[in-house]
């Protein structure tokens, strides 16, 4: 059986942040950094002063990520800056868009003065 989505359905269509990942341009692919339990432990120790690795349990502090990436990875939606500095009529680099699905279709709905996004392209 087929499921059709319905105006409340919200599909996931968003990509992992990984270092393999494709991007366009490659030059510009997220980098992650893991660190491990074993790893942070000094770190740990000096974001609370007085704690030893006795504290900890099992010894392990933090598993952490540190994770860099530009504004065009992942999936998102260009702002009109984007692609030109006199793109939005305005002074302001980007802004919030945000998108509602409104019965049979699927209309936009910016909150840059009411505008579409659609229409600003």
């Amino acid at each position: 059986m087929i499921t059709i989505p319905t105006a409340e359905s919200i599909i996931d269509i968003s990509m992992p942040i990984e270092n393999d990942i494709v991007s366009d341009p490659a030059a510009f692919r997220p980098r992650v950094r893991y660190f491990g339990h074993d790893d942070t432990r000094e770190q740990m120790l000096a974001f609370f002063p007085g704690m030893t690795a006795s504290d900890l349990p099992d010894g392990e502090a933090w598993a952490i990520e540190h994770v860099e990436l530009i504004t065009h990875n992942g999936t998102h939606l260009d702002a009109p800056y984007h692609f030109h500095s006199t793109m939005d009529g305005a002074s302001g680099r980007s802004r919030s868009t945000r998108f509602r699905s409104t019965g049979a279709a699927n209309q936009a709905s910016s909150s840059i003065s009411g505008i579409s996004p659609m229409a600003m392209w």
